[in-house]
């Protein structure tokens, strides 16, 4: 017996091993880690790929919506019971929710009718007239209301034509275009005078007052800008007309083309004879006015 456990014990052969224990097994040939891949959802027939937090959110989201739902669902037929029974004539729902405030309404209500029931006919009609001025009052007030609410903005649109009339024939009377801007800030001047003076300003005053801080703004801009940022910034109009000016200018001086009356300057008349612009001062002034 002993031969035999022997034998049997030294039967597997020195080339096999035993199987290897799970846990020794390395890390390089475990279970992917499911954190650090995408995974599949289904939604509306769409499928998406998620990593697995956006899926965990998305899990506990539904979750969340599902609870809410079963609640609400829960409440409707809750609902849906109570007017059941309302209708068969049940009424013992209302003690049951708003308990002893109930009793007491109910029987508020049931001495009022045992008292109205003890009047007199003239007592009631009176209670009946009384109900009746009091709707019809309630009526007037409402038309009231609703008339004076028309009124005033009939008012408000009135006022607004108006003004917008009075605001276009400020801008033709001074000759400016109303542009966007322009406007808004003749808008924004009067305003402000309404509110800090109790009076709106008159729109001409608003644009010469808008037109001097625009003047204002675009000196300070301008003269912060290199002679080539304005050849880019400027119009070719404008540039145009500003050449054609200079260029007038300095042809107005030229000694060749002008001379002065003698009663205009007495002091430029030498010996009966009109004094002339020098060659070197008339191309000195020509490099100013090119600004060279």
């Amino acid at each position: 017996m002993s031969d035999l456990s022997a034998g049997g014990a030294s039967s597997l052969s020195a080339s096999e091993t035993p199987p290897a224990d799970p846990q020794s097994v390395p890390a390089d040939e475990a279970v992917p880690d499911f954190r650090k891949h995408k995974h599949k959802l289904k939604v509306n027939d769409k499928e998406l790929d998620l990593d697995y937090d956006e899926v965990i959110r998305r899990a506990q989201k539904a979750s969340a919506a599902d609870e809410v739902f079963r609640k609400s669902s829960a409440k409707e037929k809750q609902i849906a019971a109570l007017f059941d029974r309302m209708k068969a004539g049940d009424l013992d729902w209302i003690e049951e929710i708003a308990g002893d405030k109930a009793r007491e309404w109910a029987e508020k209500r049931l001495l009022k009718h045992i008292e109205y029931q003890e009047m007199s006919q003239e007592k009631k009609d009176w209670l009946a007239e009384k109900a009746r001025a009091d709707k019809l009052e309630k009526e007037n007030m409402t038309r009231k209301e609703r008339e004076e609410a028309e009124q005033s903005e009939h008012y408000r649109n009135q006022v607004s034509q108006d003004l917008d009339t009075s605001i276009t024939e400020a801008f033709r009377s001074t000759s400016l275009p109303m542009t966007p801007g322009r406007l808004e800030r003749v808008a924004q001047v009067m305003a402000a005078s309404l509110e800090t003076q109790g009076t709106l300003l008159d729109p001409v005053k608003a644009i010469a007052l808008v037109n001097k801080q625009m003047r204002s703004d675009a000196l300070e801009v301008l003269s912060g800008m290199s002679p080539e940022d304005l050849k880019g910034f400027l119009p070719k109009k404008f540039l145009d007309g500003l050449r054609r000016s200079d260029l007038e200018d300095v042809r107005s001086q030229d000694p060749m083309r002008k001379r002065l009356p003698q009663e205009v300057d007495q002091k430029r008349v030498t010996n009966g004879k009109q004094r002339r612009m020098s060659t070197d001062k008339y191309f000195e002034q020509l490099e100013k006015r090119l600004g060279r």
